[in-house]
């Protein structure tokens, strides 16, 4: 599956990933995902049929609970390693590294902008 600012819905619900989630909610697809070599949990939050948020988080079950923020560390490595400047306006969106310390938890989110062609 390729995700983009263009990809909607209706294109996730032809996918082997759907199965039933509503576009109303963040869809968790459930297993570990292998991108650029590395394994990621993954989900995705649409918005008015398009996709809005893709969140990337990376499955090392090595890192404990209490070592959250090693993995926010390794999340600005990789976007790094790739050559993607984390807080940047792109003309598509923006890539967040963050860590939510309430939930303890670390992610990469893309968010999409989404331009209207007139």
């Amino acid at each position: 599956m390729t995700l983009s600012p263009n990809f909607t819905f209706k294109d996730f619900m032809k996918t082997p990933y759907y199965n039933g989630q509503s576009e109303m909610r963040m869809i968790y697809l459930g297993k570990k995902y292998i991108i650029n070599g590395k394994e990621y949990y993954v989900s995705l939050f649409f918005e008015d049929g398009f996709l809005n948020v893709v969140n990337l988080t990376y499955a090392d079950e090595s890192i404990t609970e209490e070592d959250e923020m090693k993995r926010k560390e390794i999340h600005d490595k990789i976007l790094e390693e790739n050559g993607i400047e984390v807080n940047k306006e792109y003309g598509w969106g923006k890539v967040v590294s963050s860590y939510d310390p309430k939930g303890n938890s670390s992610n990469i989110i893309i968010a999409y902008r989404h331009l209207m062609s007139i």
